[in-house]
């Protein structure tokens, strides 16, 4: 089908105003019928794209709005998709056709290819272009041969839900007495059930919660309380490093009482041991942290490795041996091992306190030595984004100074969070903004329909036409301004 209608039209594109084009220029004498482009841009249609025709210089055009959208090829290249988003778009090509009779249109006016069909990543909506011309093509062939290419070409499609629908799709288009009423009839029957099969696991759901046992309800019910207790009294030692679980109801009324009525339980070597050896693990985790991050490994290091990472070890030990000697302790003052402990709120609440002290110890202990003493170190510290040597979009706003790494090879900057690569918080960049591509050792920009733009040193882009980007160039995005830097390169002074 393309191949006969890229021999009467010639397609490019064109930015205006707050508007992007996909132009389709008249070759030849084609005749185009009026009415048919009347009823289009009269008479919007939700699933067409909407089109009007401009005369010039004895040649005519149709100018198709794509502001904000982005060709389904470039969306199903870098979308995952479920079953139900595959239905829809199935479902929103094939509603596209079949609606054209109400506007009194060709379904074989339509073009049958993803890189014509247009998607509004947000809502997911398809936008399908209509040549209001005499086109003699079998449409249901090339709509057979578009949903072939999308499932097993295009789309990266999650695994099957269960009911084999990929199977049933494809074998509805196999069929002899195929018809695109037939396979929308089958994309809603298949979405009905989706939906039906999630209602019921809802239900199911629904059902094993009301008849679980109420012993089990109970106990939920008293943990949660205990738990929200303890949550509220805003101990001291909540929020560090060290945090002891709250006791659920259950577990203490499961314990013996001693003569004076007070809960307790035996004090086993090993349920101790347990307890000992989780604090002080986290404890030396915590100094590594710190010892890391304020940079005394690297002031240390100076050529001498080995002693470095021995000198690590020993503090560690340390670490360990005063946290397992603080928390088994000794015997108590009055002589006596004690075969049994008391388990109540109060000792919990001794218990993190003791582990506060510990951490307060050891930030302490750790504290990073005075900054004269680091001036010594001869590791230079990378600018990120130049380590890897990948280029960069240097803010110039009145916002402070946004850095874009381009970390791939096809980098998408916009607003729509899950689409883009970068995400934006200005307003006035698009969704889906711009794109920058990397070959070989060059780099370009592609504006993608935009609304507001994207520029290079003062001059608007052509919306998806590729531009070469060059280091130091000054890339506008809508009205945020950025300087593009490749590293080893020197950064343009503003």
């Amino acid at each position: 089908m393309m191949n006969l209608i890229e021999g009467r039209f010639k397609f490019g594109f064109e930015s205006g105003g707050s508007s992007s084009y996909m132009v389709a220029r008249i070759l030849g004498n084609e005749a185009v019928k009026g009415y048919q482009l009347e009823m289009i841009s009269y008479s919007p249609s939700s699933s067409m794209l909407p089109v009007h025709m401009r005369s010039k210089d004895n040649s005519c055009a149709l100018y198709y709005d794509i502001t904000s959208k982005i060709t389904l090829s470039m969306f199903l290249e870098r979308t995952r998709l479920g079953r139900n988003e595959l239905i829809a778009i199935l479902e929103g090509i094939a509603k596209a056709v079949l609606g054209s009779k109400e506007y009194l249109l060709q379904q074989n006016g339509f073009l049958m290819h993803e890189d014509y069909i247009y998607i509004n990543t947000d809502t997911r909506q398809i936008f399908m272009a209509y040549l209001p011309v005499n086109i003699d093509v079998d449409i249901s062939k090339s709509f057979k041969e578009l949903i072939i290419r999308i499932i097993t070409m295009l789309a990266d499609i999650e695994e099957a839900a269960g009911d084999n629908y990929i199977q049933r799709i494809l074998g509805c288009i196999k069929q002899e007495s195929f018809s695109i009423k037939m396979f929308a009839a089958l994309l809603t029957e298949l979405r009905s059930g989706a939906a039906h099969g999630e209602a019921a696991q809802g239900e199911k759901r629904q059902a094993e919660k009301v008849r679980e046992p109420e012993s089990v309800q109970g106990d939920s019910e008293r943990q949660s309380f205990w738990a929200g207790k303890e949550k509220g009294k805003k101990q001291k030692g909540s929020g560090g490093l060290f945090q002891i679980p709250p006791v659920p109801f259950s577990d203490l009324e499961a314990k013996p009482k001693n003569k004076e009525g007070v809960r307790t339980e035996p004090r086993e070597s090993a349920q101790r041991a347990g307890t000992a050896l989780v604090l002080s693990q986290t404890a030396i985790i915590a100094v590594l942290a710190v010892i890391f991050a304020s940079g005394i490994l690297n002031a240390l290091n100076d050529g001498h490795t080995a002693a470095t990472y021995a000198g690590l070890i020993m503090i560690a030990g340390a670490a360990d041996f005063l946290i397992i000697r603080r928390i088994l302790g000794k015997k108590d003052a009055s002589g006596h091992g004690g075969e049994e402990e008391a388990v109540t709120p109060s000792a919990i609440e001794n218990l993190r306190a003791e582990a506060e002290d510990i951490e307060v110890e050891m930030a302490e202990n750790a504290a990073p030595p005075a900054r004269e003493n680091l001036l010594w170190q001869s590791n230079t510290v990378f600018l990120r984004g130049e380590r890897n040597g990948e280029p960069y979009l240097l803010g110039c706003g009145e916002e402070g100074e946004e850095r874009i790494r381009v970390t791939k090879n096809s980098f998408i900057i916009g607003r729509l969070k899950g689409q883009v690569d970068h995400v934006c918080v200005n307003n006035t960049i698009g969704k889906i903004h711009a794109q920058i591509v990397k070959r070989g050792s060059l780099f370009y920009i592609k504006d993608l329909n935009s609304r507001n733009g994207t520029f290079i040193n003062g001059v608007r882009m052509t919306c998806n036409i590729e531009y070469e980007l060059k280091d130091s160039d000054r890339v506008t995005l809508a009205n945020s301004d950025y300087v593009f830097n490749v590293p080893g390169r020197k950064i343009l002074k503003r």
